[in-house]
């Protein structure tokens, strides 16, 4: 089966979905799972944990955690990316792209702090794709259901009830995250070439 994996990211760890379209034109979920993308021994959120630092330090910091989260995503992706019995077309990240300033910039204001701290979780997980050659879609969570039920041309009742039906097949968890990933993959798939 063709599927591709959606990511859903908060601070340290992601939902990953690894979904596609089966045979009888319904969604069929291969893979959920939390993965975590950043090692124990460091914050979580790097600027927040920066701003009781020197400039020197702080720098230091944010840099040892984007390290981090760039191993930890290329080991993610490259093994969900390999998994058996399922041809992996690429990933997909829900949240717009968005950019980060030096650290300096980012420290002055808070809720920049919190933007940037999961762009860097994100854009982990997209330069792993790139890696390894895998096409990448960023999708805001509020084009999602949009955006996947005018691709698969599905109502807007059926792609609600193409996801209630993997939670009863399922049963927890399939929560919000799930779902996002799930319909980013899907997203992600259906806007390819050719497709």
């Amino acid at each position: 089966m063709q599927a591709a994996v959606g990511f859903s990211t908060h601070s340290g760890w992601a939902v990953a979905v690894t979904a596609g379209v089966g045979d009888d034109g319904h969604l069929a979920v291969v893979d959920r799972r939390r993965v975590t993308l950043i090692g124990d021994d460091l914050p979580r959120m790097a600027y927040h944990a920066a701003a009781e630092l020197d400039a020197d330090a702080a720098e230091r910091l944010v840099a040892s955690v984007e390290a981090s989260i760039a191993d930890h995503a290329r080991a993610v992706v490259g093994e969900l990316a390999s998994a058996p019995d399922v041809a992996v077309e690429g990933i997909a990240v829900v949240g717009q792209p968005r950019e980060i300033p030096g650290v300096a910039v980012v420290l002055a204001s808070h809720a920049r702090m919190h933007a940037c701290e999961g762009e860097q979780y994100r854009r982990g997980l997209v330069e792993a794709a790139n890696d390894l050659g895998l096409p990448v879609l960023r999708i805001g969570p509020d084009e999602l259901t949009g955006r996947t039920t005018e691709l698969l041309e599905w109502t807007p009742e059926r792609t609600g009830q193409e996801l209630a039906a993997v939670r009863v097949a399922l049963g927890a968890p399939w929560q919000a995250d799930h779902k996002q990933a799930a319909l980013a993959a899907l997203t992600l798939l259906r806007s390819q070439p050719g497709r």
